[in-house]
């Protein structure tokens, strides 16, 4: 008959259990990554780098594409909550840089509030305004409780009214239809709260925000 593990092997089951949990964390860690990843290369590809959500609707209006765009505002927010998912769990992954990329997961985040928050506000488009609203709710929960794990405080963002025709003026030319009303203030205000807190990700990560202006 087999004889039970004496003492003498109990170190051996010790390092083995540490080992299997190594080697579970790496690959966790690994699968985060890949899936934060994936999602910045794409949105690169056609936001430019750093991305910019008013480079990315130009973009899909060169493809005469359209559609394209209410698809990215709701995989926007699959990804916000499978990052904050990864990245909760295992802080360490918000050091983690992506690679092949000149910028880092906050000015992709930032991109995509911009963007949620342009069809709130500026863009005259009822389909894609429940989505943007909903895209931008989980990615401000997404850079508040990552910028809470590590201690970070948002920093002061200089978005100001007098920038805002600009971008209505990109997007028309672009050919989307702007609101016929557009409250420049309300805008500059809503975006200067996001962007202060993808900011102090972005300086405390060394890596470059999202423009709102390319």
């Amino acid at each position: 008959m087999a004889q039970p593990a004496g003492p003498s092997s109990w170190p051996a089951f010790r390092a083995l259990s540490v080992l299997t949990m190594a080697v579970t964390y790496l690959l966790q860690v690994q699968e985060g990554i890949s899936r934060r990843d994936a999602g910045i290369l794409k949105l690169t590809t056609a936001a430019g780098q750093p991305p910019s959500a008013l480079r990315l609707l130009e973009r899909y209006a060169d493809l005469d594409s359209p559609e394209e765009i209410r698809r990215v505002l709701y995989k926007g927010r699959d990804r916000c909550a499978t990052v904050l998912q990864s990245h909760a769990s295992h802080p360490s992954l918000i050091y983690f840089r992506s690679v092949g990329v000149g910028s880092g997961w906050p000015a992709t985040l930032g991109a995509m509030l911009d963007l949620a928050l342009m069809f709130e506000l500026l863009i005259e488009d009822r389909e894609s305004r429940a989505p943007a609203i909903l895209l931008r709710s989980e990615g401000l929960r997404l850079i508040d409780d990552l910028n809470g794990l590590i201690g970070l405080e948002a920093k002061s963002d200089d978005t100001t009214d007098a920038a805002v025709p600009r971008v209505c003026a990109r997007l028309t030319a672009a050919g989307y239809k702007v609101r016929s009303q557009v409250d420049a203030a309300e805008f500059a205000q809503q975006r200067r709260k996001h962007a202060g807190r993808v900011l102090a990700a972005a300086e405390h990560l060394g890596t470059t925000a999202a423009p709102l202006i390319p």
